[in-house]
């Protein structure tokens, strides 16, 4: 009888979470965040930060980039005060010049929620990341 109760009880317990009743999922729901959704969200002023970090991948499409970890946005080029770019040594840039792998210093500032728009981006030497 021992060995009946063991199979049955490791049978029930082996199950799938999707076979019990009591379980429920909650859905997951994700909100695109853009430029414009961030500037809307700012009610007063934020100050502008500055840090440095590796380049993980640039969405040209999106005007965004994954900098060490962090999303960052950019708005779009036709913007009054548009984000700035400086490569190596040189005191222009653009967005387009600037690829995965590359360090460089950040100035941004970040939204309540978080979100942070770049405002400048500098290419440096890999010696200055922090």
């Amino acid at each position: 009888m021992k060995f009946r109760f063991l199979i049955l009880s490791t049978l029930l317990f082996s199950l799938p979470a999707s076979y019990a009743e009591d379980v429920e999922q909650a859905p997951v729901v994700q909100t695109a965040v853009d430029y414009d959704s961030i500037l809307d969200s700012i009610e007063e002023a934020v100050p502008e930060r500055l840090t440095t970090g590796t380049i993980e991948s640039i969405d040209l499409g999106g005007r965004k980039a994954i900098i060490s970890g962090f999303e960052y946005h950019f708005g779009p080029a036709t913007e009054a005060q548009p984000l700035k770019v400086r490569m190596l040594g040189r005191d222009f840039g653009a967005l387009e010049m600037l690829a995965p792998g590359m360090d460089v210093e950040v100035s941004f500032f970040q939204s309540p929620a978080g979100d942070r728009v770049g405002t400048i981006l500098t290419q440096i030497e890999e010696a200055e990341v922090n």
